[in-house]
């Protein structure tokens, strides 16, 4: 009378005992394991499972990892915190750094980490692995019996004397500003090459996750430096899929240059979503219309481009706080004709030029208007012109497509 009851339960336990041993060999299995809640879209898949082949490279296999991924879409829950315990997991004799723009987000990372490390979870997974009675510090603490630790500091913190077998450096950069100051890029470069690579060793991995900023930021600078990529694999992950064409521009512009021609990652068409589970495409068209064209390229395109452009440099332009009364004008119009999200912009630009040949950009309109709203706004713009500047105001158009 209890065979079948009893044949249930080893089912459940022959279940539970793959899952266990899925869990120990790959790093979203690992994650769906000890955090049920997680969400897995398919960029989720695709990172983890790099990040799986990083840990168990065959010899000859890029050793070093670099992603550039849009702000808040699961990357550093992956990395800096699931990836970081699977591997003490793993390699509990090789020791892991945790290091971001800051001491405080590293240590927060380090805290996450530990807490998983001390789960029931992860014990039934890897039962001889344990934190350290003496460790109470969230900014170093090792295992119980083994040489592996995990250190969290930030660019500005000292690691020399450590020698780790896992560099994870998870967003270098704090934010745009910074990122836009020579020397503060300086000071990450140096890092890298002057502190952080030296503390690698034989074998180790490093992994870095960023959203991309500027063109000489982290990423930039060491894509630069090590032509070809040397050891890196990379991968960029559009908020938005492009089309063939674009990402081809964008991966030649970035210096990925054996990524033209490859296609989107997962396989999307272009204007699908990264994470749809995150974002949905409302919300990032929304964003693209706050954040505006450089900082989306940069930060969620991962194609950072310099604000100036590349012929037109910001030096080239002063800033007056008034053109001259006594100047030749024109309202130049680019004309769009959509109100829909993604259009184009109708755009009327009035630009000034005195006697002695300056030119003084005064105003600039621009909306996205149907064309009937469009020759509604031209007409007002108009109006408005000649009446500041006596009816003096020329008026040029282009054709409309």
């Amino acid at each position: 009378m209890d065979t079948p009851y009893t044949d249930k339960i080893s089912k459940q336990e022959l279940r539970r005992q793959v899952e266990q041993e899925l869990a120990r060999r790959d790093l979203l299995h690992f994650t769906t394991y000890t955090n049920p809640a997680y969400k897995v879209d398919p960029v989720h898949r695709l990172i983890a499972g790099a990040l799986t082949d990083l840990e168990s490279r065959a010899p000859g296999q890029a050793d070093r990892l670099m992603m550039f991924a849009p702000p808040q879409h699961g990357k550093s829950e992956l990395t800096s915190v699931r990836f970081a315990a699977w591997w003490l997991g793993r390699n509990p004799d090789l020791p892991v750094a945790i290091i971001s723009y800051g001491a405080s987000l590293a240590l927060d990372k380090s805290k996450q980490v530990r807490a998983i490390v001390r789960s029931d979870e992860f014990h039934e997974l890897f039962p001889n692995v344990q934190i350290a009675k003496d460790s109470g510090a969230a900014e170093m603490w090792g295992l119980q019996g083994h040489a592996g630790l995990l250190n969290a500091t930030g660019i500005d913190g000292a690691i020399t004397g450590k020698g780790f077998g896992c560099l994870i450096i998870d967003d270098p950069h704090k934010d745009w500003a910074e990122t836009q100051s020579p020397v503060m890029r300086r000071r990450v470069q140096e890092f890298i090459r002057g502190t952080m690579v030296t503390r690698l060793r034989q074998g180790g991995v490093i992994v870095l996750i960023m959203t991309r900023w500027n063109e000489d930021d982290a990423a930039g600078y060491l894509l630069r430096e090590d032509q070809g990529y040397g050891d890196w694999r990379v991968l960029r992950l559009p908020a938005l899929a492009e089309t063939q064409a674009e990402r081809d521009a964008n991966n030649q512009f970035a210096g990925l240059l054996d990524q033209v021609g490859q296609a989107d990652p997962l396989g999307r068409e272009p204007g699908e979503v990264l994470a749809p589970q995150i974002f949905d495409l409302k919300t990032l068209l929304k964003k693209k219309r706050e954040v505006g064209s450089v900082a989306w390229a940069a930060e969620y395109q991962g194609v950072p481009r310099a604000a100036e452009g590349n012929r037109f440099k910001r030096e080239f332009f002063g800033i007056v706080d008034v053109a001259p009364a006594m100047a030749a004008r024109v309202r130049y119009w680019d004309k769009a004709g959509s109100e829909s999200d993604g259009a184009c912009y109708t755009a009327g630009v009035l630009i000034a030029r005195d006697k002695h040949g300056l030119f003084y950009v005064e105003d600039v309109v621009r909306a996205r208007l149907t064309a009937y709203r469009r020759e509604e706004l031209i007409l007002q713009t108009a109006q408005l012109d000649a009446s500041k500047h006596n009816n003096s105001v020329k008026i040029w158009r282009a054709r409309a497509w």
